[in-house]
């Protein structure tokens, strides 16, 4: 039986909360609530182990995932840094007015430019040339972090996942946008991750 929260009967989605995620209401401690969760620690294992265990398996640590979104992210970087390192060095040639101590804006914004380019080269190298990691894993969480909001543009999405593995190790990985959707809290199945990122993910099924 499944531990829920005495304030508002919500599931508790994390074996180690505190807090409801529900309604926020301090979860108990205590022996009913350690062994609950030992026994769904040992749930998810098994959930994690069934995973190697599926028809597919073999073919799916053959399958090569496409990296060209994360590539694509970026070389944009690559684009608009150099862009914008070129905008504020042509204003620093041209223009009349800088001059003395002013001189130092333009200039710091070409170095800014020319740091962002170098870096976004630096990681799509890295991307394109790190090896994919298959791995069983379960859902344990999912989250949407909005990052530049404001009222004078849209702002950015980005969902992340904390997975966890058999042996019960924690990672939380970055999902592109068009995996993000398919992918719910609670499914297991094989995820394909470079770094902190999660390309691809073949679920199993959904505890």
């Amino acid at each position: 039986m499944s531990l829920k929260c005495a304030q508002c009967s919500a599931a508790v989605q994390q074996l180690d909360a505190i807090h409801c995620s529900s309604c926020g209401a301090l979860l108990p401690v205590g022996p009913a609530r350690t062994q609950d969760k030992q026994a769904q620690a040992a749930r998810l294992r098994e959930l994690v182990r069934s995973v190697s265990k599926h028809p597919d398996f073999a073919a799916w640590l053959a399958y090569e995932p496409k990296r060209t979104a994360q590539v694509g992210s970026s070389a944009l970087g690559v684009f608009f840094g150099l862009l914008f390192a070129a905008a504020a060095a042509m204003f620093l040639i041209t223009g009349t007015m800088v001059v003395g101590p002013l001189v130092v804006v333009p200039s710091a914004f070409v170095l800014a430019g020319l740091w962002v380019a170098v870096r976004s080269l630096r990681r799509t190298r890295r991307f394109a040339a790190a090896k994919i990691v298959r791995e069983p894993a379960f859902v344990l969480d999912k989250q949407v972090r909005i990052h530049g909001a404001s009222n004078e543009g849209p702002d950015q999405r980005t969902t992340y996942l904390t997975l966890e593995s058999e042996s019960g190790a924690r990672r939380e990985v970055r999902v592109p946008e068009h995996t993000a959707g398919l992918i719910a809290l609670g499914d297991y199945g094989l995820a394909y991750l470079i770094d902190e990122t999660l390309l691809d993910f073949r679920r199993v099924g959904s505890a």
